[in-house]
């Protein structure tokens, strides 16, 4: 009988072992046992009564148990919520309290009586797998053979076992909101593998069209920086490298051109309506009045001034010829165009001379002709 004992006994409950793969030292070598739940079930009856030792004994001595065990085990059963082989035990004893108390968990001692050979357990081999065998006793230790051995109070072990229920219907309720039927499924197969294609589709035609105006947009700006780049240049140029005349004009043109590349835009190609397509446009056909004046001059003034020619023009008065004595003068004082003016440049660029024949008709050329008539005064 244990004497002195400072506290009195208490429960607790102990996960000692799993099914899976055992590591034993026999005769110098490390070897791999199996032991299943099948084996485990066959050994669990033996466990109830046994002694409780704080680490393992070689023997135990029954005529003096009560003065060397630590505590007993009063249930062996097997826990459904963790897939598990616990025990419920007393400990009796202030040194496996303490044990208990610095963290120790617990290692079980069996003596197998069936075996049989080796084989593969999750691809691992093992040299035996134990199919039978009885409990000898309960080991408190603080370095365990199964790593998951673990030591609980009866509250402890209580709300273990309400957090693993918890979990299984979490995972059971997972389970049957994903789970589908057979023919849901194969509904399901059928759906994807027929819109599949489609989608393919209009992905690679979007990214296509994206990357088309991409590179559209790239192409304009490109334009614009190089339209920048030759302004710059032929304004950096002097008058001994280009004329005035000829840079204005220049710098006028590629101005207009960088203008109408900022109002571009790309934007995406639209299919052609079937009625533009089926339609060609109608050519236009020129009107008869402008066919017809395509034989007449292209300037007025020509007829104007054969109509001059033809009739005899009227004396003109003394204060008239004074005028038109005068008008010469006041043509050569006229003061030239600017060559920086951009309206003359436009002017000199856009026009038309009206041609009669051989005749040039101008100003200067209708003054000479009342001189040689009229003489001057």
């Amino acid at each position: 009988m244990l004497e002195n004992e400072k506290q009195l006994p208490k429960v607790y409950y102990a996960r000692h072992i799993t099914e899976g793969l055992v590591h034993y030292f026999e005769n110098g070598q490390d070897r791999l046992y199996l032991v299943t739940n099948d084996a485990l079930k066959k050994m669990n009856r033996s466990f109830e009564g046994k002694p409780v030792f704080v680490s393992h004994v070689d023997k135990i001595d029954l005529e003096n148990l009560k003065e060397q065990a630590d505590g007993y085990v009063s249930e062996s059963f097997y826990n459904e919520l963790d897939g598990s082989w616990w025990v419920k035990f007393i400990a009796v004893s202030d040194k496996a309290q303490e044990a208990i108390k610095n963290g120790w968990a617990v290692s079980n001692a069996y003596l197998p009586t069936e075996y049989s050979g080796g084989g593969s357990y999750h691809d691992i081999d093992y040299q035996k797998e134990i199919k039978n065998g009885t409990y000898g006793h309960l080991a408190i230790v603080s370095n365990p053979r199964y790593e998951e051995s673990v030591i609980m109070t009866p509250e402890e072990f209580k709300h273990f076992n309400e957090v693993k229920k918890q979990e299984l219907e979490q995972l059971k309720n997972s389970k049957e909101k994903k789970m589908l039927s057979k023919e849901e499924m194969e509904s399901l197969m059928s759906t994807i593998q027929n819109s599949l294609p489609g989608m393919i589709e209009a992905s690679v035609k979007k990214v296509m069209e994206e990357n088309a105006i991409k590179e559209k947009q790239n192409a304009l700006d490109e334009n614009k920086r190089c339209l920048v780049r030759e302004l710059g240049g032929i304004a950096a140029k002097d008058e001994s490298e280009m004329a005035l005349s000829e840079k204005v004009n220049s710098i006028i043109g590629l101005a207009e051109q960088l203008k109408n590349s900022c109002g571009e835009e790309p934007k995406k190609e639209e299919p052609a309506k079937e009625n533009e397509a089926e339609e060609p446009k109608k050519e236009e056909e020129p009107k008869e009045n402008e066919a017809a004046d395509e034989d007449k001059p292209a300037d007025n003034e020509c007829g104007k001034e054969n109509e001059a020619e033809e009739k005899p023009a009227e004396e003109p008065k003394e204060e008239e010829k004074d005028n038109a004595a005068e008008e010469p003068a006041k043509e050569e004082k006229a003061e030239e165009p600017k060559e920086n003016s951009k309206g003359f440049f436009e002017a000199l660029k856009n026009a038309k001379m009206a041609v009669c024949g051989n005749k040039v008709s101008t100003m200067a050329t209708g003054l000479q002709l009342g001189k040689d008539r009229y003489g001057k005064k």
